[in-house]
This record gives C-alpha cells, structure tokens and sequence, in this order.
C-alpha cells in the first residue's frame, strides 16, 4: 500500500483518531491537571491541518509567504500533536497513535517543502519506522526512505546536534539507523552509500555493528549480488 502525504489524507486521518481521543478520554478518568484537554487540543490541531492544506508552497496565501510563518505555524501543529500523542498514549490507543504519527509526517513533509525546521521529530520518526516495518515492497521503501532523507536534511539544528549521545532511544539516532535499513531493503546502491557514509559520520560508536548486521541480512536475503557486495564491503572496511 502506498502511503499517502498529503494534507488532505492527514485532516481526514486525524478527524477519525481526534474523535477516538475525544471518546476515550471522556469515558476515562484521567486527570488533566492544569494541562490542556484533548478536545482543546483537537480543535487547535484542526486549524492548524486546515491552514497547512491551504498553503501548499506553490500556491500559499499572502500570510504564509512572511518570513518564518511556515516554520511556525507548521511547528506549532506538530507540538501540539506531540502532546495529544502523550494523550493517546495514556490512554492505551495504540492504534490511535499511530494514525496521529502519520498525520505527524504529512505535517513534517510540509514543512520540508517550505525549507523549513522540523523541529520535534519523535513522531515523525516513529510514524515512517511503522511504514518500514509494514511493506515488503521495494518501490514502497524507497519512498518511505525518501521521506526519512527529507526529515533528516530539514530536522532543526538543536535535533541535528545531537547532544544527548548518552540516549539509545534518541529519535535522531533511531531515524539514521532506519534509513540505512530502509536503503539496504529498498535495494538502492546510491542510497545505502548515502545512509551508511552518514552513519558513519554521524554515529561512528553504531556503525561498525550496524554495517556487520546488514551484510548478514544481505547473505541471507534475497538481493542484488551487487548490492549485497556493497553492503558487504563496508562492513569489510573497503569504505
């Protein structure tokens, strides 16, 4: 199945995980504190998918062309997603979660389109981890990785820093990671060296294990000779 981006799909995607957010948490008993309400949240996040869909780059309205305006509108849309993902979560929808993760990548392909900062990726990351693990099909991984790549380039500079080096769990860690996975199961020769050249930039503490457990994979998987060689030459060093 081909995983569709588009803002359109994210209201609609999110309209149906909003209303089982909204039903839930009104049937629970789980407190709020002074936070705001999931249906508080939905509203916000509503207005914000609409503005998003009626600004796509190349036909936006006069207010979204001021300088910074994407950034933020389409930021503030990601975090309050984050926060009624933590809702989601709390209460037990599973299912739930993951539409909000897919809306969260429509949001963060929008903000790429723009050239703008995604500034909180956690769900992003999550979301296009989800659609790896549920294809099979090597045309769909290299869009999903295409994706990854376009999250990577445009994920803000604090994300980029990567200062929490001590967090395994760290979703810039898991996102490199996962688009070398996805280039080595896509079978693109140009995008594992693109992803593995990274890793080992980027993550030189996980790359020689990671480089090792690919070329296993690649012996035992169904791939081009081509590209099992060239996964194997780099956990031969040849690289």
């Amino acid at each position: 199945m081909i995983f569709d981006s588009s803002m359109a799909t994210a209201r609609n995607r999110f309209a149906h995980a909003g209303g089982q957010i909204k039903q839930a948490f009104e049937s629970s008993d789980l407190a709020t504190g002074e936070q705001v309400t999931p249906a508080q949240l939905v509203e916000a996040i509503e207005q914000f998918l609409e503005i998003l869909e009626r600004n796509p780059v190349d036909d936006p309205t006069e207010a979204m062309q001021e300088e910074g305006e994407a950034e933020q509108i389409g930021n503030h849309a990601m975090n309050f997603l984050h926060d009624l993902g933590v809702y989601s979560d709390r209460l037990e929808l599973p299912e739930t979660t993951k539409e909000l993760q897919q809306v969260a990548i429509a949001i963060a392909m929008w903000l790429a389109s723009w050239q703008a900062p995604i500034r909180t990726i956690d769900m992003v990351v999550n979301g296009l981890g989800q659609l790896a693990n549920d294809t099979g099909d090597p045309a769909e991984l290299g869009r999903i990785h295409d994706m990854m790549e376009r999250t990577i380039e445009h994920a803000g500079p604090d994300i980029k820093a990567d200062l929490e080096t001590t967090n395994p769990y760290r979703a810039w860690r898991i996102l490199l990671l996962n688009a070398g996975i996805a280039a080595v199961r896509a079978g693109d020769a140009d995008a594992i060296r693109r992803s593995f050249d990274r890793l080992r930039e980027r993550l030189p503490d996980d790359a020689e294990a990671f480089f090792a457990e690919a070329a296993k994979q690649a012996e035992q998987g169904d791939f081009d000779p081509e590209v099992a060689e060239l996964v194997r030459s780099y956990a031969g060093g040849a690289h």
